[in-house]
């Protein structure tokens, strides 16, 4: 299977003095690929970025720090428009 791509990419930090941000990751996708298919290229996908260096580790690429309950990942398929919406949030 060949990897998503990323077509975009936005951060917004929320409030000042805070590490509180939220990231909406745009891919472009095979809209004739299974959910479950999606979901493996996302995680797959160089542009992804969300490895972990180990399970107890609350470091993410997108920020230097994550919040106490570290970050919260969304994803929205949306076959109409053939994107694949990741949205990644820290709660500081």
């Amino acid at each position: 299977m060949a990897a998503l791509h990323v077509t975009g990419s936005d951060v917004v930090h929320l409030d000042r003095l805070t590490f509180m941000w939220v990231q909406l990751v745009r891919f472009d996708l095979d809209v004739s690929k299974s959910d479950s298919e999606l979901l493996e290229l996302l995680i797959s996908s160089p542009g992804y970025g969300h490895r972990l260096r180990n399970p107890d580790e609350f470091r993410h690429e997108y920020s230097w720090v994550t919040g106490a309950l570290g970050f919260h990942e969304f994803v929205a398929i949306d076959r109409r428009s053939g994107v694949l919406h990741l949205v990644v949030a820290c709660d500081d």
